[in-house]
């Protein structure tokens, strides 16, 4: 994934320098084996928005990947609110696994000039998306339309 990303940024350093500039971690810092299974789910995701809120009041990143659906309709809203942008567009996009929308890839837009964005993806630790051949175009076309300005 990062590769994709520094590919189609054309991000002058290496893969793994980009890895290491990259702000990365869980929406929700506790363990389950499933979002269902996780007690206490709403405080968890409330204090999840907490965290966020306040990592976003220090660093502005532009482009967010999230692997859940749940999450990424709640780091939606926290985009909205830490960068006083509204969500302009969002589109669906096939990811090669299957034709049903349980498999596509999300990608939202904030702001008029598409300040930020956040693609959504199918959980990868399930979904290989970056190693089934059948994925490889969709990937292509997903990264190229996230990472490009509009």
């Amino acid at each position: 994934m990062f590769g994709k990303i520094r590919e189609k940024t054309n991000y002058l350093g290496s893969t793994r320098k980009l890895i290491e500039s990259t702000l990365s971690g869980y929406f929700i810092p506790f363990r389950s084996p499933s979002l269902d299974d996780l007690e206490h789910g709403k405080e968890a995701f409330d204090f999840g928005e907490k965290i966020w809120l306040r990592i976003l009041k220090t660093v502005q990143p532009e482009l967010f990947v999230c692997i859940e659906k749940k999450a990424a309709k709640r780091l939606r809203k926290i985009i909205e609110i830490a960068y006083n942008l509204p969500e302009s567009r969002s589109c669906k996009l096939p990811t090669g696994w299957s034709d049903t929308t349980n498999y596509t890839a999300d990608i939202f837009e904030f702001g008029s000039n598409t300040e930020v964005k956040l693609l959504r993806l199918p959980h990868l630790s399930t979904y290989k998306l970056f190693s089934r051949t059948e994925c490889g175009e969709k990937i292509e076309d997903i990264f190229t339309q996230f990472c490009g300005k509009q």
